[in-house]
């Protein structure tokens, strides 16, 4: 019975299963691992800091999308397994970039010349077709914070580069 009240509640509210997603979102939690590995990689060439801008991006769709899901679900339990049709929408499209940029990291791992497009990389558009809930905005905003911390790391391991410390700063702030 507990699952019919959980569908019945996320039906009156508007809200879809994400089932669907958390089979597929499985399959990017490479990105996770894409992303120490880059971290760790040695190196300053071209191909080195164009791996390491993929496997990022890959990491931070993929982190956006799990926790828009995760975020929804621990701050409605009642309805855990569904939610609003746009959180749904948006970690969709997280998602299906994941593999593109797994894979686009991979090519610039193995060739230093390759010519990667698509950097940088733009998240999803929200698409406002419903009011934005609460639970949406927090969830961002976590994944804001989880991805922050990282930035800050990276910004700080530059800093021996002034210039270069400045201009990565402003394109944060942006």
């Amino acid at each position: 019975m507990p699952g019919f009240l959980t569908w019945l509640r996320s039906t009156l509210r508007g809200e879809v299963s994400a089932a669907e997603l958390n089979a597929r979102r499985g399959a990017g939690t490479a990105a996770y691992s894409l992303f120490d590995e880059a971290a760790s990689a040695k190196g300053d060439d071209r191909g080195t800091r164009l791996f390491r801008a993929c496997a990022w991006n890959a990491f931070a769709l993929q982190t956006i999308a799990e926790t828009l899901i995760d975020v929804d679900a621990a701050e409605d339990p009642a309805t855990a397994g569904y939610v609003p049709q746009s959180t749904l929408r948006f970690a969709r499209e997280c998602v299906d970039r994941v593999p593109d940029w797994i894979r686009l990291a991979r090519i610039a791992q193995s060739d230093p010349d390759a010519g990667i497009r698509g950097l940088p990389a733009r998240l999803p558009t929200w698409r406002t077709d419903e009011p934005t809930r609460r639970s949406e905005l927090h969830a961002l905003r976590t994944a804001y914070e989880s991805l922050e911390a990282r930035v800050d790391g990276d910004l700080r391991a530059v800093s021996a580069e002034p210039h270069l410390l400045a201009q990565l700063r402003r394109i944060r702030a942006e």
